[in-house]
């Protein structure tokens, strides 16, 4: 009992200072931001709080477009806010949304010391539709949702928050919960952060990917890359398929020859994967201090994905 304790505070200690930093990207790169595409869309600054912290993000949409198909809720993944999404909001908002990004505490643009972990972007989650549900121009309409990565995770587990009433959700490479995507990584660690996260979490901590698809009445569409190797297919993608063949409302596709960001198109994931290479992003990293970027150079998307992701929000059918 004594060497299980002593264990779990070592493992505890090690996964404190692994997320004590700031989700703020790279100081190599340059991401798009709000201000930047006022010539192309309109954009509304919006900012709540979540725990203690104020976060920020915009509700972007096209000029003059008063009657917006539905509000697209957007979770970003690790490593920085908002704004590497910037092209997929684009893409969006010109089929016709608006789309409420945000950054969640300790990343981009909100407050917030650092990250912490995965798991604490639940509350950012409920506090945006919180916000959402208190604005009736918001929350009037069709509420849909996006997630990648982290945000992925995100956006699964908002489906359990019922009085939301989210209708439709496209989750890109979204793992179950914080200690499924451990143990896809380091098995025996499982418990030990199982057991953190509850005892930090409480309620949030019991929230997966997999208890959402299978009690939700939303319509899911799941994408993921089969090459993925930051969220392992096996511990998430393969694992919804199987729940998918018994909810006809939930579409899960794993796409060949994609990784874990498949609505870029190939030379762009490529680009970004020599980047990463040669930032050491992560942490905080900075490979070379006079190299620069610029993301949007970057993050080409792959039409037929976001064609694909599209025809989903605007069909009546899965």
């Amino acid at each position: 009992m004594i060497t299980l304790t002593l264990i779990f505070i070592i493992v505890c200690i090690y996964y404190h200072f692994y997320f004590h930093y700031r989700s703020d990207g790279s100081i190599n790169i340059t991401y798009e931001t709000i201000e930047d595409v006022k010539d192309e869309f309109s954009f509304r600054k919006v900012s709540f709080k979540s725990r203690k912290y104020l976060l920020h993000g915009a509700i972007y949409k096209q000029k003059n477009n008063l009657y917006p198909k539905a509000t697209i809720l957007m979770f970003h993944g690790l490593g920085t806010g908002h704004y590497y999404l910037m092209n997929v909001i684009r893409d969006f908002v010109n089929d016709g949304y608006q789309v409420f990004a945000y950054d969640r505490s300790g990343a981009s643009i909100s407050e917030g010391p650092v990250i912490g972990d995965m798991t604490s972007c639940l509350y950012d989650a409920e506090s945006a539709l919180e916000y959402i549900r208190l604005h009736p121009s918001l929350f009037n309409q069709p509420l849909y949702v996006f997630g990648h990565s982290m945000g992925g995770y995100t956006s699964l587990a908002t489906l359990l928050f019922k009085k939301y009433q989210i209708s439709k959700l496209v989750c890109v490479a979204g793992f179950d919960s914080e200690k499924y995507l451990v143990k896809s990584y380091v098995k025996w660690f499982a418990p030990f952060i199982g057991l953190r996260t509850f005892l930090i979490h409480g309620k949030y901590a019991l929230m997966s990917g997999r208890k959402a698809l299978k009690t939700t009445e939303a319509k899911v569409l799941y994408l993921q890359g089969k090459e993925d190797k930051v969220v392992p297919p096996k511990y998430s993608g393969e694992i919804y398929q199987k729940i998918a063949k018994d909810r006809e409302n939930i579409r899960v596709l794993m796409l060949p020859n994609k990784e874990h960001t498949p609505f870029l198109d190939d030379e762009a994931q490529n680009k970004q994967n020599e980047l990463y290479k040669t930032l050491g992003i992560g942490h905080g990293k900075v490979a070379d201090p006079f190299l620069h970027y610029n993301y949007r150079d970057l993050s080409k998307n792959d039409p037929i994905i976001i064609k694909m992701m599209l025809d989903f929000y605007n069909s009546q059918d899965l």
